[in-house]
């Protein structure tokens, strides 16, 4: 319901917000036991996978919602399907406004890699004890983020991608910097997990969203 509390937040709240603040009351009761599980990971083949999703314009003030939810799995995702362990998400209004859905999009797979990141070198550090800001990089966890973005992982993939908005073309060169070019996964819409982050009001979604936080997975690969 993270994405239910983001949306549902407003400055000037009506009796249709309140109501569906009890119908999100009403839901958590009827569904207690529904949590997220924790699964056991191999660390010695670990790797972090951050999936980053957004929804373009559906905020106050023509703001975007963002989301993202970070995965530890093995590398044996690559090639198949693993299971996982979600160990960081987050749902948040975009600071600016969004041009477009690409901008969107590479402003929520840029801050998922970053969080990613993160997850890495905190890891690296209890897995390791060698402190965050002394590790290199290439010692690190591997982080390898997802979109569902096809316009943005070609313009990831290209040497000089040619994007209008210069402002969108950073956070595409921050994450190509970050993750490199051959880093960054696309799965289609059916198998990003970040997406029940960044909507409300779908409860087909909400339904699939949480029975797979039950017993989640992770397969970047046919």
């Amino acid at each position: 319901v993270a994405a239910d509390i983001s949306l549902l937040q407003s400055g000037t709240p009506t009796t249709t917000d309140l109501r569906d603040v009890y119908s999100v009351i009403e839901y958590l009761r009827d569904t207690a036991s529904h949590g997220v599980v924790i699964q056991p990971i191999d660390l010695s083949r670990v790797i972090v996978v951050p999936y980053g999703d957004g929804s373009w314009a559906n905020v106050a003030d023509l703001r975007s919602q963002i989301g993202y939810i970070c995965c530890l799995t093995t590398d044996g995702a690559l090639t198949g399907e693993a299971p996982a362990s979600v160990c960081d998400w987050r749902s948040c209004r975009s600071k600016r406004k969004l041009r477009a859905t690409l901008a969107v999009e590479a402003a929520a797979a840029d801050h998922a890699a970053d969080r990613g990141t993160w997850v890495s070198a905190h890891l690296t550090e209890c897995l390791t004890g060698v402190s965050a800001i002394s590790q290199d990089s290439a010692d690190r966890i591997p982080v390898v983020p997802v979109t569902d973005a096809k316009s943005l992982y070609d313009a990831v993939q290209a040497m000089n991608p040619t994007v209008d908005d210069k402002r969108t073309l950073l956070d595409i060169l921050s994450l190509s910097s970050t993750v490199g070019a051959s880093g960054l996964r696309w799965v289609p819409g059916s198998l990003m997990w970040a997406d029940g982050l960044t909507k409300r009001g779908d409860k087909a979604l909400r339904a699939r969203f949480s029975a797979w936080l039950q017993s989640p997975t992770v397969r970047l690969r046919d």
